[in-house]
């Protein structure tokens, strides 16, 4: 440390702090001198002592010598100077505040005091003092340690934030924490996911490290990740960072990728290994290790290809890593160890492992040191691995991965319920509840309806009993279906949804003065245990497969082949069943059963009619209207869906195209769009407004347009059938648009209509005859033409439109 008269140059390892002297208060340098001469700045890092210099700067310098000159220790000394320094920023800030709201605020402040300067900048609204104590006492009392808490800080607000979102951004981090405690191996691939992306393709068999073992098939990314997490599991947890697989991507090239890494490395120096993939799918092993005594940054290079193999490359990474860390001693291993083309990964995992072994022993300098010479793992070596251990491996972590990827899924579905409202103890709760092999499918699909719905932990069902209490008791089968319950019955002014016995008698009773054959206790009863029946069996049409419980879209999809090969031989039940089956997977909620009742009755008609139905708000029309529609089509017909309104019409054919498309039906709608009219029309299923049919309609057999390319008038489902009858303003077709030099014609056709309104005065109808008249009153009482004006009457013999055309 030099300290000059006016100036004291201060160079640190985050930045370069030129701190200048105000000559009419005491000075930063007398005040440092002091601290100097107490013989306590020495005994704390720079960060600190960084810190202290700024505090002085930005702070009353009469106080803050007041502080220094006190006899006490130097923490104390620090507390001071930090509550002095805040008392500044947060008047800087607007922030209204008490001294017991302060020093309060200040015991929780155990960070560098420019990451609290940029979280007061960032924050775009002046909180108020005490739910920024609240937020940092948070903060202060989570498990994180007290990098991962300025990592979160300086890296998670890097835009403009209020409080309430910075403090939803901080529960997101303690839900992944609860996850991963919960399910340990799901740490290490949510960082991994997160931060180091790779593109995965997928094919039909995707071939990996395990099914191509004895191939001259090359390791990719995922099969390095997979065989890592278990060959590298002893040194996850400990002092190393073991990343994912790195590699040039389509948006993120070399630099960019490390530079993420590095980012994390900084923060806390903490060993890394990296598999890396520089160039023409060549696997290398790169390690970062920082020297504290020398205060030396350490990357030891590994090529099993040898020193003279990807020069640019290394040349390429080596100058990325100067750029990015200070006093930087870049290290490559020279021999070459591998004779084929394609071992690259296998040798990569092989020498993590041994720079990791080597890097945590008392034998790190003398690794270090010989780096360059140090005899790695060899071809005879790397073959066994290939064919032995790595194979193993990644058939019995496969299975975890899939794991990870379900709880990720979780995990996004837990931040959506945050979000709508829920404490983090209620997310606790149910996280600390979960039994991944029995609860995790059931919690998954209920998880839906609570973020949907905008369900609170405290809502409750008709029975009383709230919803955090339902998912922290045993899972039922049908949780999805008693959370659905509980919405209905929160939702829609305390509703609940009927039981099958209770809607067959509210049918009956609204139908007493029908003549509707299937309007029968019986009949209905036996048709839906019939379709039970048949959910939970095997297809007839389709029977080696699972029952149609159990069915995928895959299933679905080879099933409706069945069917367009032989149609009439599928029962209505077997329909009904695999359409109930369809609406679950994209929905994730069981068909209800005022739905499927309703479809029964729709399906059977009377013989050459249709059927009329009313269906109330919530009971589901959308998904009824779509299931009958998808049964139609499976058997051949065309079928035209007449929504209230073109702006329903769209939506509605984009929402239901997933569902759909389990069946290999096409659906399209008839408004506006930049897709051809004529090709939306060759989908099995349309969408549209009764305007829009009727326009099609008229300009395709009438205007001869061929607008619905040959498309015949086959089965209409009208969704809100009374929107037809009551609102008829909004059905009017308009074939006529604006016409090229119209308002050029305006003043001639104008001219023309008033010469027809005047011939149109002198033609008169009477006894059968129509007469063309040139004076008034020339009919007598029995109304025949006066005689003594006969001659001012000449009958018309042709119609009234074609004398008026030959007079103008």
């Amino acid at each position: 440390m030099k300290i000059f008269q006016s100036e004291l140059n201060f160079n640190l390892s985050y930045d370069i702090y030129i701190l200048t002297q105000d000559q009419s208060v005491y000075s930063i340098e007398s005040l440092l001198q002091s601290l100097i001469e107490k013989q306590i700045l020495c005994q704390f890092r720079l960060e600190i002592l960084n810190d202290v210099l700024l505090m002085l700067i930005e702070s009353n310098q009469i106080k803050a010598w007041d502080i220094v000159m006190k006899d006490c220790n130097f923490q104390i000394c620090l507390i001071e100077l930090r509550e002095l320094w805040l008392k500044k920023q947060l008047k800087q800030f607007d922030i209204a505040f008490h001294i017991e709201q302060l020093r309060e605020l200040n015991q929780y402040l155990p960070y560098r005091i420019s990451i609290i300067n940029f979280v007061l900048c960032q924050l775009i609204e002046d909180p108020n003092i005490d739910e920024l104590i609240q937020f940092f006492i948070q903060l202060f009392n989570c498990s994180l340690t007290i990098e991962s808490k300025e990592y979160f800080l300086t890296n998670k607000i890097s835009n403009k934030i209020n409080l309430k979102n910075l403090k939803l951004k901080l529960n997101e981090q303690f839900i992944e924490i609860l996850l991963s405690k919960k399910f340990p191996s799901y740490a290490q691939y949510f960082h991994d996911s997160q931060n180091y992306h790779f593109r995965r393709k997928k094919t039909s068999v995707e071939q990996n490290a395990y099914n191509q073992a004895e191939t001259t098939y090359w390791y990719k990314a995922e099969d390095i990740a997979i065989i890592s997490m278990e060959w590298m599991k002893e040194f996850y947890g400990t002092n190393f960072r073991i990343t994912q697989a790195l590699g040039k991507q389509e948006d993120r090239n070399l630099s960019r990728i490390l530079c993420d890494v590095l980012t994390e490395y900084k923060q806390d120096h903490r060993s890394t290994i990296i598999p890396l993939n520089i160039a023409h799918n060549h696997w290398v092993t790169l390690a970062l290790i920082y020297n504290e005594k020398n205060k030396e940054n350490i990357a030891l290079y590994k090529d099993s290809m040898g020193e003279h193999h990807s020069i640019v490359e290394r040349i390429e990474i080596q100058n990325i890593l100067t750029n990015q860390l200070e006093n930087m001693n870049f290290k490559f291993h020279r021999s070459c160890d591998q004779f084929d083309d394609y071992n690259c990964g296998v040798f990569t995992l092989a020498n993590m492992k041994s720079m990791a072994e080597n890097l945590s022993k008392q034998k790190q300098k003398l690794f270090i040191d010989n780096f360059e010479k140090w005899n790695f793992v060899t071809q005879k070596q790397a073959i066994e691995l290939r064919h032995k251990q790595f194979p193993k491996i990644i058939n019995n972590q496969i299975i975890d991965i899939n794991k990870c990827e379900i709880i990720k899924k979780l995990h996004g579905k837990l931040i959506k319920i945050l979000h709508s409202g829920w404490t983090l103890k209620s997310i606790q709760q149910i996280i600390n509840h979960i039994d991944f092999k029995k609860d995790i499918k059931r919690l998954f699909d209920a998880l839906d309806p609570i973020y949907e719905y905008r369900l609170k932990e405290f809502d409750n069902n008709i029975k009383g009993k709230t919803l955090i209490d339902i998912l922290t008791s045993i899972f039922p089968e049908d949780l999805t279906e008693q959370i659905h319950d509980l919405a209905i019955f929160q939702i829609f002014e305390r509703s609940y949804d009927k039981n099958f016995q209770q809607l067959i008698e509210e049918i009956l009773y609204l139908n007493r003065n029908q003549t509707i054959s299937f309007i029968d206790e019986k009949k209905i009863t036996e048709e839906y245990k019939n379709i039970q029946i048949t959910y939970l069996s095997k297809s007839v049409l389709y029977p080696n497969s699972n029952c149609i419980q159990k069915w995928s879209t895959s299933d679905i999809q080879q099933w409706t082949e069945e069917v367009k090969k032989s149609s009439n031989s599928v029962s209505h039940h077997e329909k009904i069943a695999v359409v109930m089956k369809a609406v679950e997977i994209t929905s994730k909620f069981p068909v209800r059963e005022i739905q499927l009742l309703s479809l029964l009755i729709l399906i059977n008609s009377e013989q050459s009619t249709g059927r009329l139905v009313q269906i109330n708000t919530g009971e589901g029309k959308t998904t009824i209207v779509a299931m009958l529609a998808a049964i139609k089509a499976l058997e051949g017909h065309h079928v035209d869906v007449v929504t209230s309104s073109p702006e329903l019409a769209k939506p509605q054919s984009i929402q239901l195209k997933e569902f759909y498309q389990q069946f290999n039906l096409t659906v399209s709608h008839n408004g506006k769009d930049l897709v051809d009219i004529k090709i939306r029309y060759t989908a099995d299923i349309v969408y549209g407004a009764a305007s829009d049919f009727q326009g099609d309609i008229l300009r395709d057999e009438y205007s001869k347009l061929g607008t619905r390319n040959g498309r015949k008038c086959d089965v209409a489902i009208v969704d809100e059938v009374d929107s037809m009858l009551i609102d008829d303003r909004n059905h009017i077709v308009m074939l006529s648009s604006q016409m090229p030099a119209m308002d050029q014609l305006e003043p001639l056709l104008a001219a023309i209509w008033i010469q027809i309104g005047e011939v149109a005065k002198y033609i008169e109808e009477t006894n059968g005859k129509t007469y063309f008249i040139q004076q008034p009153d020339i009919f007598d009482n029995m109304g025949e033409v006066r005689l003594d004006i006969a001659t001012q009457a000449v009958e018309i013999k042709e119609s009234k439109e074609d004398f008026t055309k030959c007079t103008c």
